[in-house]
């Protein structure tokens, strides 16, 4: 992978990530979606420090932590911190070069430079994406930007067979030529997700996507919101910032949920679909309980953690804020079979006004047609 240096056992390794979940437990794919192989996804210089960034050791600790040190000449200083789903490992020394000796293989690691003046002092769209077509994630991006100020977008493309991630930089930097974007190669397994038992234990890829964006990426960004391509997030009390309301946060970020947005619509199946195709809502609207958040980084001590629904071990981490709220849209995405089907308005339906204003402050109306009234 392209500007990652990491660790991957080959499949005939006898040594193996532990299997984390009881068989009684797991659906008929949990095997073949856990991650085994992966030892960690990437290794970067953070001042004296090399920082290692991993899915779970579990039994892969012990040899690990012995064979870095080892390769940093047998004295150096490590530090070990387990977060959820993900680790973090901190070694200090200045070698430029390590012969990590682990599993039965000897791995060359030259360590990556972290990206930190990329991003500094920018209002960051930080997303995970697989497939997504490119024009929902500039519509999405021109969204924030328009409405919020968002500056900068950093995409983790975690395994697109639809383009490569060099492809849909070079689109994005098109269509965004005065802001930062960055596109990732992250071609690990996603994990086994939480099945019938809904046991979220073994999806270690996005967890360890937050980790790396934050110590790689966003150390010193101004602010990031953290979310999906299908959500868009709207002021609930007026055209308010949302970085900003994170800059000046109590806390240092702000936690907010929100609404599904109806597959109604009255555009062609055979046209391309868009964000703006979409701004009905049920006369009660659907809420949903997987909130976002939006931080500035500089404010969050290390020993908290960047997770997809909070910041954990952080004040704050209860506290969602009715002053920002997500519009969550059924109808656009490239991963959920059952969300590509659209329907017919229905007599319930109504116009969610405040996103019709937000996209028309986006332009985004322009580009397709005129706003629905």
């Amino acid at each position: 992978m392209k500007g990652l240096s990491s660790f991957v056992l080959p499949d005939h390794s006898v040594v193996k990530r532990d299997i984390i979940r009881p068989e009684e437990l797991r659906q008929p794919d949990y095997l073949k979606n856990y991650d085994r192989r992966t030892v960690f996804y990437d290794c970067f210089r953070v001042g004296r420090e090399l920082v290692f960034i991993a899915p779970p050791l579990l039994n892969l600790k012990d040899e690990l932590l012995a064979a870095l040190q080892k390769a940093a000449g047998g004295h150096a200083r490590l530090r070990y911190f387990a977060r959820d789903r993900t680790a973090e490992i901190r070694l200090k020394t200045r070698a430029e070069r390590l012969e990590v000796p682990f599993g039965g293989v000897t791995q060359t690691i030259i360590p990556q430079v972290t990206d930190y003046p990329l991003f500094a002092g920018r209002r960051v769209m930080l997303t995970q994406s697989k497939n997504n077509d490119p024009q929902w994630i500039a519509d999405s991006f021109q969204f924030h930007a328009k409405n919020h100020g968002a500056n900068a977008l950093l995409i983790y493309d975690n395994n697109s067979d639809r383009y490569t991630p060099t492809e849909l930089e070079a689109v994005l930097k098109n269509r965004f030529p005065g802001d930062v974007m960055k596109v990732v190669d992250w071609q690990f397994p996603f994990g086994a997700v939480g099945g019938p038992h809904k046991k979220w234990d073994s999806d270690f890829s996005p967890y360890g996507v937050l980790n790396h964006a934050r110590f790689r990426y966003l150390a010193k960004a101004r602010s990031v919101l953290q979310g999906d391509i299908d959500e868009l997030v709207l002021a609930e009390d007026g055209n308010r910032s949302v970085f900003s309301a994170a800059e000046r946060s109590l806390f240092g970020f702000i936690i907010f949920g929100g609404h599904w947005i109806c597959e109604a619509t009255t555009r062609e199946e055979t046209q391309p679909r868009r964000h703006c195709d979409f701004v009905h809502v049920a006369a009660q609207p659907d809420v949903f309980n997987t909130p976002k958040w939006c931080a500035a980084p500089w404010r969050i001590w290390h020993g908290s953690q960047w997770k997809i629904h909070s910041i954990a071990n952080s004040r704050g981490s209860q506290h969602h804020t009715p002053k920002f709220g997500i519009r969550h849209f059924r109808a656009i995405t490239s991963w959920r079979a059952d969300r590509a089907i659209t329907r017919p308005i229905q007599t319930d339906d109504r116009i969610d006004q405040a996103l019709v204003e937000a996209m028309a402050r986006a332009g985004l109306f322009q580009e397709v047609n005129d706003a629905p009234t």
